[in-house]
């Protein structure tokens, strides 16, 4: 029906208008006389009489047909086709509307559709209808994912035993009634240190997946049946006083030793054997430093048949170091002084960890290290015993003082074996050390002198070797730190700030 109000019928618009809301509409009121009657069956319904409108559309589309046929005198004249068989009511309203609607709105252009039957409108219609329909391809893969995701959900309900009520949660008192004895921890069969969540218990991965019949993937890491928690420390304290004690603490012009007097000493004369010679019967060391001096000396006279290293010098005081300094400021000046003398309170000589060695003869020479036909195997093994080249080519700018081929410091092992591996002096050591921590990444070194870094989150080696790292001197009189429980350990102040913990693996 055409809903434009001013192509309307009068009569339509007074039905409309002029009903009460309290009369029967449609079928519910017979006798309404602005509702039409519907022909009884097998009647024709009664024509409506054309509005002067409608005549004016016809009368136009007529003298447009006459016109084609002037134009085309040859085509065959535009019927109106008759069914071979009576149309049913709802077919005749249909072709009925169509009719007018293509009068309405262009007799020229649809003079040819009203001749085709509704049939043939119809069927060209769904043609049409079937050209436009296109694939839509996001339809088709959003159906492909959704049949997917089903079949996923489908496969795991089915092979998905069903999982056991969860535990609840231990309390930090609770979990910590499972730590295992220190006598636990540190055997040769504790291979690594790994770090669950805090919050968690170690599970069997098998058992979080729910196929405990199936192989973890190849990708998923096996669980180590020996690993042990790394939160599996102790914390312990140190004094603050003892920043500039131990093997590895650092003397030089910007680290004053204040403790040059004090130290704890052993006679290099009394130890003396056949292996060795010194040159004062004065000469002390350190005793771990004089031990594995001694331990060198019997390898080296083993290997070589020599007997003629000599312990040169070795632990002084601040007043002897005075008196070096101002013996060669007078007879070598102050260049030389400045280049190879460290200053009262600057030389390593204090900390009785340090020694100069050379080769002195039967027959009365004296052959510096560089000279000797054998000498070359002291600094070549020296890290195995402890001991660095402590002032090497290269390093003057870091070390302060010009190359000694015969100064050695005693570091320990495996201090020795980082810094020879690293090609480090100790300045640098101290320095770089410094960024290792107990949770964080430490200094993993293998018995066999291989030296990694080990992430403590990733888990850490429990043998071979050793660990190694830093903590920083807290303010107050004393400093907390935290060593991995059940294992050996030794802590060095640096003389500089902090703390270098070593743990024994084994």
């Amino acid at each position: 029906m055409n809903q434009n109000p001013e192509n309307r019928n009068p009569s339509d618009s007074a039905r409309y208008n002029n009903r009460n809301p309290n009369t029967p509409t449609g079928a519910n009121n017979p006798n309404n006389p602005n509702i039409p009657r519907r022909p009884a069956q097998g009647q024709n319904p009664p024509r409506r009489a054309l509005t002067e409108e409608e005549r004016r559309r016809i009368e136009a589309a007529r003298r447009a047909a006459a016109q084609r046929r002037q134009e085309n005198p040859g085509a065959a004249p535009v019927r109106q086709p008759r069914p071979t068989q009576p149309r049913s009511i709802q077919q005749g309203n249909a072709q009925g509307h169509r009719q007018r609607a293509a009068l309405v709105n262009d007799p020229r252009q649809n003079a040819e559709a009203l001749s085709r039957p509704v049939t043939q409108q119809s069927q060209a219609s769904r043609q049409r209808a079937k050209r436009d329909v296109k694939p839509n391809g996001g339809l088709i893969i959003f159906l492909a994912l959704a049949a997917a995701v089903t079949g996923i959900s489908v496969w795991q309900i089915t092979h998905n035993p069903k999982k056991a009520d969860p535990e609840t949660p231990k309390t930090a008192v609770a979990e910590l009634a499972d730590v295992p004895d220190a006598t636990e921890i540190g055997g040769e069969e504790n291979d690594v240190l790994t770090v669950p969540d805090a919050a968690e218990e170690p599970t069997d991965p098998a058992a979080q997946t729910g196929f405990a019949d199936e192989a973890l993937p190849p990708d998923a890491p096996t669980p180590d049946p020996n690993a042990v928690n790394l939160t599996l420390y102790d914390t312990e304290t140190v004094s603050n006083s003892a920043v500039d004690e131990g093997s590895l603490i650092l003397v030089n012009k910007w680290n004053p030793y204040a403790k040059a007097d004090t130290v704890a000493l052993a006679s290099a004369y009394d130890e003396e054997n056949k292996i060795y010679k010194v040159s004062s019967t004065s000469l002390s060391l350190a005793p771990d430093a004089l031990a594995a001096f001694r331990k060198l000396a019997a390898d080296f006279s083993e290997e070589t048949g020599s007997h003629d290293l000599l312990l040169n010098s070795a632990h002084r005081t601040v007043a002897e170091q005075q008196d070096i300094w101002d013996y060669y400021a007078s007879t070598q000046g102050d260049e030389y002084v400045h280049a190879y003398v460290a200053s009262p309170g600057e030389s390593e000589h204090h900390t009785g960890l340090a020694c100069d060695l050379t080769f002195y003869t039967d027959d009365g020479q004296n052959i510096p290290i560089p000279d000797y036909p054998t000498g070359q195997w002291i600094p070549s093994h020296a890290a195995d015993y402890g001991f660095i080249l402590r002032y090497p080519e290269g390093k003057v700018d870091i070390t302060g003082i010009s190359n000694e081929p015969w100064h050695f410091r005693y570091v320990g092992i495996p201090h020795s074996t980082v810094c020879e591996k690293k090609n480090w002096c100790l300045e640098e050591y101290v320095e770089n050390i410094q960024k290792y921590t107990a949770e964080g990444t430490l200094l993993y070194i293998t018995n066999s002198g291989d030296v990694y870094d080990a992430e403590a989150s990733e888990g850490l080696p429990t043998t071979n070797g050793w660990l190694i790292y830093h903590v920083p001197k807290d303010s107050g009189s004393s400093t907390s730190f935290k060593v991995i429980r059940g294992y050996d350990y030794t802590i060095s102040g640096t003389n500089a700030g902090g703390f270098i913990v070593t743990v024994y693996l084994g």
